[in-house]
């Protein structure tokens, strides 16, 4: 392998699929390795996939109450442990209504 590229080896024990080596682009690398500085880094992102990665975080938790919304795509930079810095990038970004359900409870809303 090189810089700049990516080993993909399968997880099942029964796959007889050889490690696979892809090329990955210095944006990818920097948002798979964001983990390691506790931010969040989305580039062209579905608000699904976003909500996803915030919530594996813990602590408030954020629901989509309008199904169309989870296609709507995002890119931005916000603190993995910052929920009010989060729920401000979307409804900023996506002219959404951010409503607070309850203390660890955040829910996104069309406006």
């Amino acid at each position: 392998m090189a810089a700049g590229q990516r080993l993909i080896v399968a997880q099942n024990a029964h796959t007889a699929a050889l490690p696979e080596v892809t090329a990955i682009s210095a944006e990818e690398i920097r948002s798979e390795l964001a983990w390691r500085q506790a931010r969040l880094e989305f580039s062209d992102t579905t608000l699904d996939q976003a909500v996803a990665l915030f919530n594996r975080q813990g602590g408030v938790q954020f629901a989509i109450g309008d199904a169309e919304l989870k296609t709507r795509r995002i890119s931005g930079l916000c603190s993995a442990e910052n929920a009010s810095q989060f729920a401000e990038l979307l409804a900023t970004t996506l002219d959404l209504r951010v409503e607070q359900e309850a203390s660890d409870r955040i829910v996104l809303r069309k406006r």
